[in-house]
């Protein structure tokens, strides 16, 4: 199997909002061929949460954005509160 492109494939039924349970389990036991910086991908594989409002899967256009060190905040508090970041 080509994990890159499977996980593509994971990156599309996220995108499509159409991925099932067991290809989220598929997507987390696969996690440590993600890029660091893939929050999109991290985001399902790790369950990582927005800073402010603990968000951890954003709808599909309300993004989580890396703030560095370990800290991730949605595009919606950005908005809200006000916040800069530097990507």
């Amino acid at each position: 199997m080509d994990i890159k492109k499977r996980l593509e494939y994971l990156r599309g039924e996220i995108r499509n909002e159409c991925i099932s349970y067991g290809e989220i389990a598929e997507l987390q036991s696969l996690k440590e061929h993600i890029e660091d910086g893939d929050v999109e991908l991290l985001q399902w594989a790790e369950e990582i949460s927005c800073t402010y409002c603990n968000l951890d899967r954003p709808e599909k256009d309300n993004k989580l954005i890396d703030i560095g060190d370990g800290e991730y905040v949605c595009e919606l508090c950005i908005k809200c509160e006000g916040l800069t970041v530097d990507n």
